[in-house]
């Protein structure tokens, strides 16, 4: 099993990312973490991206973040033997 963990639970996660992540039969969203609580999804939450990737319990992090954040979160998240899923906007 895949064990994915989202950062950033904006409206891409909601209109585009959730629906596909959940009809993957071998993942499985397992963490998020958002600065508004009401945007996480119903799975554990993070209070920060530096504490999700630092649990261990991801396999892959999905990064939804505003765009200048994406390269300091790729980079933890591949320090940490993460695979990525970034995607450059529109």
């Amino acid at each position: 099993m895949i064990r994915i963990g989202i950062i950033g639970c904006g409206a891409a996660l909601h209109r585009n990312h959730l629906p596909a992540l959940r009809r993957l039969p071998h993942a499985r969203i397992v963490a998020a973490t958002d600065p508004d609580p009401a945007r996480l999804p119903a799975v554990p939450a993070f209070p920060d991206a530096q504490s999700l990737l630092d649990s261990g319990g991801i396999d892959v992090a999905a990064i939804l973040t505003p765009p200048h954040t994406h390269f300091e979160l790729a980079r933890l998240a591949l320090a940490r033997n993460c695979h990525v899923l970034l995607e450059k906007p529109a």
